[in-house]
């Protein structure tokens, strides 16, 4: 090994050159890639191209299991409808139901009003009904309408809301919190812990005290001081979660420098007269970016987790706004009766998770300025 290979510059095409080659020739790296575009993809696009909003409460099918059969289904529709009816004094004598279209006669001891027609129109199952002829005095009518057909490919939650809109929804909020919270970690981590190792003496002393003074604050007590003086928002989650998750990559990235600062190539460039900014930027970041990457990576997660966490003690996402943390908290105390809340959820947390890592390791090996 040299110490060329070792001052190679991702910047300038040689290191990064080399790494985004073996990244294209890894067939793992990039399934583990594709699958977090693919999930990003989905769940960026796939709430626009959804029937049901993540908001929307389906009264009749709380609880529905995961199903590819469209609802209602057609043993349901008597009950539903005579359930509808009754709200209007209205008692319903006969259904049939054709295709996608029902018809109903009904009866009352007093002539029937068409406004009853709101408490059908209101049941998940129809719509668009209207009285087609009524008799007797108007005390007997003949309905007819649209049956409502649903699909919940996912099933719906407690609350009757479709499971698979509110995960895409909730992989919004969880990959931004993750993304952008990883972001701030890395890019202030990365500087006071570069900064810190570099120059050394004093102001390395007084830069990672205040890394521990920070470390000795309690991570729910800040959060709760940021809520009561700022409010309650997605946007304090990214301030909270990245004003603490830096602190572990300034000790990291300051362990390295104090390794690199050392190495054979820094003492050259120094007796070349390289400026000291210079050899930071030139020298020893490019030779850390590997170990860089790899913890950012493992970062994304744990800020999933914390988001969860806040949003479980009622100081992060609030309904009906949702995440997958959130989803999965409120699955586990539904495993027996409704295991669907808990593994869709999961799911995706479990591929994001794993495709960080997996892609996490490759970029790892593909960095590794000792690969040639």
């Amino acid at each position: 090994m040299t110490d060329a290979a070792l001052t190679a510059s991702p910047l300038r095409g040689g290191l990064g050159r080399r790494a985004l080659e073996r990244l294209r020739r890894d067939p793992v790296g990039l399934a583990a890639l594709g699958l977090l575009l693919a999930i990003a993809a989905v769940c960026f696009v796939g709430p626009w191209l959804s029937p049901h909003p993540h908001d929307r409460v389906y009264r009749s099918y709380v609880l529905v299991p995961p199903s590819l059969q469209p609802y209602p289904q057609e043993e349901t529709l008597e009950a539903a409808l005579r359930s509808a009816l009754a709200r209007g004094r209205v008692e319903l004598k006969s259904l049939s139901v054709e295709g996608g279209r029902f018809r109903a006669v009904a009866t009352s001891e007093q002539p029937i009003d068409p406004r009853v027609l709101r408490y059908v129109d209101r049941a998940d199952e129809f719509r668009n009904a209207r009285l087609a002829e009524t008799r007797d005095g108007g005390r007997t009518a003949t309905l007819d309408g649209e049956v409502s057909r649903v699909r919940f490919l996912m099933g719906t939650d407690a609350n009757g809301r479709d499971l698979l809109a509110r995960i895409l929804v909730g992989g919004q909020v969880s990959l931004a919190v993750g993304v952008l919270a990883t972001l701030t970690s890395l890019v202030i981590g990365v500087a006071w812990g570069a900064i810190a190792g570099f120059i050394g003496g004093r102001t390395d002393d007084l830069m990672m005290r205040t890394v521990d003074v920070l470390y000795a604050l309690p991570f729910v007590f800040l959060v709760i001081l940021l809520v009561v003086a700022f409010g309650r928002n997605v946007a304090l989650l990214f301030l909270a979660i990245g004003a603490i998750e830096w602190l572990d990559m300034a000790r990291i990235v300051r362990g390295e420098t104090l390794r690199l600062k050392s190495r054979e190539f820094v003492q050259a460039a120094r007796a070349l007269s390289v400026a000291e900014g210079r050899i930071l930027t030139r020298h020893i970041l490019p030779n850390m970016i590997g170990t860089v990457v790899v913890f950012a990576t493992l970062t994304a997660p744990k800020v999933i987790l914390l988001e969860s966490f806040l949003s479980f003690l009622g100081l992060g996402v609030q309904a009906p706004l949702t995440s997958w943390g959130a989803l999965i908290a409120q699955g586990a105390g539904s495993l027996q009766g409704a295991p669907h809340l808990l593994l869709f959820p999961a799911a995706f947390f479990i591929a994001t998770l794993a495709a960080l890592n997996v892609l996490g390791d490759r970029l790892r090996d593909a960095f590794d300025p000792k690969e040639r």
